[in-house]
């Protein structure tokens, strides 16, 4: 197997460890084989998971886990198996865990586990801290270059309304060159069913400009999920297609926090901006006969001059929504 074109091999929970040695599934580090191993499990099994990652004649220095296939109709599965207590991971460089759920008690056990981790995958709960992640992964703060942390939505069967929203501080990871986060880590956020709340556009809702200084200097790749009905722009559908008709005079506004955040990060070399809708029953929050596409909004021209000058890419991508036929 060619490393210009590594293949992640796909496990079911049911295949012995011994089969998947012989099949060249768990690979070497040698040049000439891949060095991830990738693990497609049903979640109530994590006895295999923890067997077959503990097997160091893997060589293998990423770790990729995913549910499996017959698990994808359910919103949330929490990982099956504790990283740090149940997996021997000292020498994995990257662990990408997908939508698997973890909590703060497995965060920390990669962090203290995980030594020589540069590159981490995790997605927690709308009810967890972010600061308190963050903490937990104090031991990781000066070599992790690569971070993607996603928070579920917030949707009303899994939080109260009125739970408290805090700002997270990702500046400690002092070496950190891509943060993907999702925005409810910064931003107010509603609930995907809340329908009583004013329809404004963001900058009357919140001031963004100051947020940068939550972010590492040494960031070069910026990425941000925002999951509706909090959108880039505007909250809610109508404001969501105001925005859209606005003259770019107006929209211009919307961006301000973008060129306040780009002067502030020396390193920046890209900003990415999304919506996103997840699975529950009122993800559109805008009418059963509604679909949403994702398109990318061309930012007003002064808007792209400023990014222009200091080299920096802007790619924005909001959602519009149309009837279904």
């Amino acid at each position: 197997m060619s490393t210009n074109s590594p293949e992640c091999k796909f496990v079911e929970h049911n295949t012995s460890l011994a089969t998947l040695i012989d099949a060249d599934i768990l690979y070497s580090m040698k040049e000439s084989f891949a060095s991830t191993l990738s693990l497609k499990c049903v979640y109530q099994d994590p006895a295999f998971i923890s067997q077959a990652i503990g097997n160091r004649q893997s060589g293998a220095t990423e770790l990729v886990l995913r549910p499996h296939p017959a698990t994808e109709a359910l919103e949330m599965i929490y990982l099956p198996v504790s990283p740090g207590d149940d997996m021997k991971i000292s020498h994995l460089h990257r662990i990408d865990l997908g939508s698997f759920i973890v909590e703060e008690d497995d965060v920390r056990s990669i962090a203290t586990s995980a030594i020589a981790l540069k590159d981490l995958t995790a997605t927690i709960l709308w009810s967890q801290s972010g600061n308190a992640i963050v903490a937990a992964l104090s031991p990781l703060h000066k070599q992790l270059e690569i971070l993607d942390l996603r928070r579920h939505p917030r949707c009303n069967k899994y939080v109260s309304p009125t739970a408290t929203q805090e700002k997270t501080d990702f500046s400690y990871f002092t070496n950190l060159r891509v943060l993907r986060v999702s925005s409810n880590f910064w931003f107010q956020s509603i609930s995907c069913k809340e329908r009583s709340v004013p329809r404004k556009f963001t900058w009357h809702l919140e001031n963004r400009n100051d947020t940068h200084t939550l972010l590492p200097t040494s960031l070069t790749d910026l990425n941000m999920r925002f999951d509706w009905p909090n959108g880039i722009f505007a909250r809610q559908l109508r404001c969501q297609e105001l925005f859209r008709k606005c003259p770019k005079s107006i929209q211009k506004k919307g961006f301000a926090w973008m060129i306040e955040w780009q002067r502030k990060l020396p390193k920046l070399e890209r900003m990415a901006l999304s919506e996103e809708v997840h699975k529950c029953e009122g993800y559109r929050n805008v009418g059963s006969d509604i679909r949403a596409m994702l398109t990318r909004l061309e930012p007003p021209k002064v808007v792209q001059d400023v990014f222009k000058e200091r080299g920096v890419e802007l790619d924005v991508q909001m959602l519009e929504f149309v009837r279904a036929d």
